[in-house]
């Protein structure tokens, strides 16, 4: 059973926020943290893993300054609140002129986001129950915020699967003298983001240069493997559509409930463009579904319902 997710969308809104800090990840990935005070704190406070902003990749008050136009859309990976104000953490691969913008931001300087946007994951009731948490590229983030959010409430039987092509892509920060690669096939506290929630993990990549060689679909059923036949976690995704299609079959074929955060292109992030769409089934006997948009009425579904192509 999960809880049922109630968003108070009043909550959301257009926000300045102040860079306190970033750091390289890996060889094309960058960490933000922004802080956030009076309204946009506390409409942060209320973020539900799986969540997301779009952010302006420029000054947005600054008439000359009109490229890029659109938004980006990036997933929260992480919030720490005090008493008068939140601080909100973001992963993103430096890729365009709006990420590298974005990768320049100093100390103290202001971005403008919208947020926070969509629906997230559905908690457990009880926090007896073991969760599964894959994330693929920069689908990992959101699997760090919501091993935080599960951490918090008391569940203690989580754990993490991490993706990538290869090590040096790997969107995270691992910590190479607490690995033992003879136990790669086994969870460890290797990566900082999943060890402040003192979730261990298993690692995969593509071409084997760190953890499993192959991919996470492949290692998380390799640990289901090794699991007692009475083992029923709910499994939580977000990464490629074909990992994600990989892992909803995982988790039909052996009976699993599973939420999967879909990654879709948006421009505007609240269901204006209508850019962001999915088929989903209404109903087990519906084999076509109809179109939603994974900006609002996800980006996190049920994998059952998902068809995918």
């Amino acid at each position: 059973m999960v809880k049922a997710q109630i968003i108070d969308q009043r909550q959301r809104g257009e926000f300045e926020a102040i860079v306190v800090r970033q750091a390289h990840i890996g060889t094309d990935h960058q960490t933000i943290i922004l802080r956030l005070n009076g309204a946009g704190g506390a409409a942060f406070a209320q973020a539900q893993p799986g969540q997301f902003v779009q952010l302006a990749c420029r000054d947005i008050h600054n008439p000359r300054s009109v490229a890029p136009l659109l938004r980006r859309p990036l997933s929260i990976a992480g919030i720490r609140i005090t008493t008068d104000q939140t601080e909100v953490q973001f992963i993103f691969r430096l890729r365009g002129p709006g990420t590298q913008w974005l990768g320049h931001r100093r100390e103290g300087e202001l971005v403008n986001l919208l947020g926070p946007l969509g629906r997230g994951f559905r908690l457990p009731e009880s926090g007896e129950q073991s969760v599964l948490l894959l994330g693929g590229g920069i689908g990992l983030p959101p699997m760090f915020f919501l091993a935080d959010v599960l951490r918090a409430q008391g569940f203690n039987q989580v754990v993490g699967f991490a993706a990538a092509r290869s090590r040096e892509s790997l969107t995270a920060t691992f910590e190479r003298d607490t690995y033992n690669t003879t136990r790669c096939t086994e969870p460890q506290l290797v990566l900082e983001e999943f060890n402040r929630s003192s979730t261990p993990c298993i690692i995969a990549t593509d071409d084997g240069s760190l953890g499993c060689k192959g991919s996470v679909v492949a290692a998380s059923e390799a640990f289901l493997d090794r699991q007692p036949k009475e083992y029923k976690p709910l499994v939580c995704a977000c990464g490629p559509q074909g990992m994600l299609r990989a892992t909803a079959e995982l988790a039909e074929k052996r009976d699993l409930a599973c939420q999967v955060c879909l990654e879709e292109y948006m421009a505007c992030g609240i269901g204006v463009c209508q850019s962001c769409v999915t088929r989903l089934r209404n109903g087990e006997d519906d084999k076509e579904g109809s179109y939603k948009l994974v900006c609002s009425h996800g980006p996190v579904f049920d994998a059952r319902r998902v068809v995918w192509d």
